[in-house]
């Protein structure tokens, strides 16, 4: 159980974080990009949450695979954001504007839910929370 200061301080942490990403979320729209880019690179960013939540009940929960899939994720929208060119060509999808964007995304939630799945699955031990 928290005690009351513990819960307080984590309160705190979660408000500052929420914060700072509104504000570097939206750095890619003040520096001038169009705001589809901008906001599937957040949406990239976040890909590493979806398996947390799609396989809740079906996989045991480490936190291992939590933070594998989450920074996975936040990893490829941050490298996207900076630098597409990061990427192999060969997981564009399709010849379009956003191709490569498409191909990360879907890529990278299969990775994520790898990265989130395999450590519970091949796990025998129980994880305290």
């Amino acid at each position: 159980m928290l005690n009351k200061d513990v819960y307080k301080n984590a309160i705190k942490i979660g408000i500052i974080s929420m914060i700072l990403f509104a504000i570097f979320g939206n750095l890619p729209m003040i520096v001038g990009t169009d705001i589809l880019k901008a906001t599937t690179i957040s949406g990239t960013m976040v890909i590493g949450l979806a398996p947390i939540f799609l396989l809740h009940g079906f996989v045991r929960p480490t936190r291992l695979g939590f933070h594998l899939s989450f920074w996975l994720g936040i990893f490829l929208g941050v490298a996207f954001a900076f630098d597409a060119k990061f990427f192999p060509e060969f997981l564009a999808m399709g010849s379009g504007k956003y191709s490569m964007l498409l191909g990360i995304n879907f890529y990278g939630l299969i990775a994520c839910t790898l990265a989130y799945a395999l450590p519970g699955l091949l796990c025998k031990c129980e994880d305290k929370r």
